[in-house]
């Protein structure tokens, strides 16, 4: 996008550090920053799970993106358990893949799976 580590972790309302962090594997950004980078026009499945997607593809797919990311940060949140940048990427690229066809995520897949991989 052209930006800065300050200017894209602001995109987030995150911090440089933070910004460092994620790029470092050490940390990873929460449901709500990945919603405001994607509506600064990152390409947020690329962020999460390394692909590309294509602008039309991520524009029709955003809200089951969030709705996947929002669903493993509210479970991880309510479990207080952590997943390593990595497993997270993992767990919202299976999920997204599982909800893509019908286009809505489900609370209690969501779990399942969170109860299989934490």
């Amino acid at each position: 996008m052209g930006l800065s580590q300050v200017q894209f972790a602001l995109l987030a309302g995150a911090s440089k550090h933070s910004q460092i962090d994620w790029e470092a594997n050490r940390a990873s950004p929460n449901a709500r920053d990945l919603a405001s980078l994607a509506a600064a026009g990152a390409d947020v499945l690329y962020i999460v799970v390394g692909r590309r997607a294509d602008a039309l593809a991520l524009a029709l797919n955003a809200a089951l993106l969030r709705e996947v990311l929002d669903g493993i940060e509210t479970g991880l949140t309510r479990r207080r358990q952590r997943l390593t940048p990595g497993k997270k990427a993992e767990l919202v690229a299976l999920l997204y893949e599982r909800f893509a066809e019908r286009g809505k995520a489900d609370r209690e897949t969501v779990e399942r799976h969170l109860m299989l991989v934490a």
